[in-house]
């Protein structure tokens, strides 16, 4: 089934860069992280989804790495390998000032979403929107939530969450909506 909700995250992401001015980037190939120096073959860490979304500067594109997780975040809180995974994203595709990641997961009922925080002693280090999508609305109605949810303050280089709740990556938010 993770296959799957990665296949319908993709699909549903396709066109949303071009609403916003941007573009789909590929994932494949020399585009991702490459860990080397261990025992053994390097190994990589790629997103589902890399989204090319236009910058502060004409110019200047930004890139937000998302990653399809077929979770229950709507009930639990994300995993401390998620969280490290979408800020080894963070740190491999984001600029310093617009360090923005995105989990989309499904869920039943309407959509929800929230912005957890990465701090440390020297500030932001990430931000990872969590958007759980309905299975069970239309599809033109699910890319509406994501485009909605990239076009919010979280995404604009602000390093504010919009609903202002701070939450550390390595604590748990069971109960949090």
């Amino acid at each position: 089934m993770a296959a799957l909700w990665e296949a319908v995250v993709r699909r549903l992401t396709a066109d949303v860069p071009s609403r916003l001015g941007g573009r789909s980037v590929p994932v494949g190939g020399s585009s991702g992280i490459t860990i080397r120096g261990d025992l053994g073959n390097p190994w990589h860490f790629r997103p589902d989804v890399l989204l090319g979304l236009p910058g502060r500067e004409l110019a200047k594109q930004h890139l937000l790495p998302a990653d399809a997780k077929y979770k229950r975040y709507d009930r639990h809180g994300v995993s401390a390998s998620d969280g490290h995974q979408l800020l080894t994203y963070s740190a491999g595709y984001t600029s310093a000032d617009s360090p923005h990641t995105m989990i989309i997961h499904p869920q039943s009922g309407d959509h929800v979403h929230r912005t957890l925080q990465a701090r440390g002693p020297h500030g932001l280090l990430g931000t990872v929107q969590i958007l759980g999508i309905d299975t069970n609305a239309p599809p033109e109605q699910a890319t509406q939530w994501v485009t909605s949810a990239l076009t919010l303050d979280t995404v604009t280089a602000t390093g504010r969450s919009r609903d202002k709740r701070h939450i550390p990556l390595h604590h748990t938010t069971a109960g949090y909506s």
